[in-house]
């Protein structure tokens, strides 16, 4: 069974060990298959396990502009685990992960967290926007 299937079937049964344990042997290196991006944008807002910070960090490595979407919606989720430092270091992580992501899209998504209630997640956002030029040179797909 491939690292796909895995978290396919991880997601089916809800089951945290088998997630994380899929998680692990993901390599954003070698993440070829068209159809990991959709599974982990989806697995980005489930409550069921506490990878999150791991997915967002695959998906700010793959670059993937199809998770746009699923990184500026989740950068505003709280998470019960996370609740010790307010799930800043997820949200930071999921701007970080738009602004090397570096598209029009994700660009448009850290200007609407830029304006959200909460100003530490508003001021992350505003950073990366502040650095988009001089930080132009990784963005993108990766090579």
């Amino acid at each position: 069974m491939n690292v796909l299937e895995v978290l396919e079937r991880a997601m089916r049964q809800k089951d945290p060990d088998a997630l994380e344990d899929a998680i692990n042997c993901v390599d954003p290196k070698s993440a070829d298959d068209p159809r990991l991006v959709p599974v982990l944008c989806d697995l980005l807002s489930a409550k069921w396990h506490k990878c999150h910070e791991d997915i967002t960090l695959i998906l700010q490595q793959i670059r993937d502009p199809r998770a746009s979407r699923a990184l500026g919606q989740a950068a505003i989720l709280k998470f019960e685990y996370l609740d010790y430092d307010n799930s800043y270091a997820f949200a930071r992580k999921c701007i970080w992960a738009l602004a090397d992501i570096g598209t029009d899209e994700a660009k448009q998504w850290l200007l609407e967290l830029s304006k959200v209630e909460d100003p530490t997640i508003a001021g992350y956002a505003t950073r990366r926007l502040d650095r988009w030029p001089e930080e132009a040179g990784r963005k993108g797909p990766r090579q």
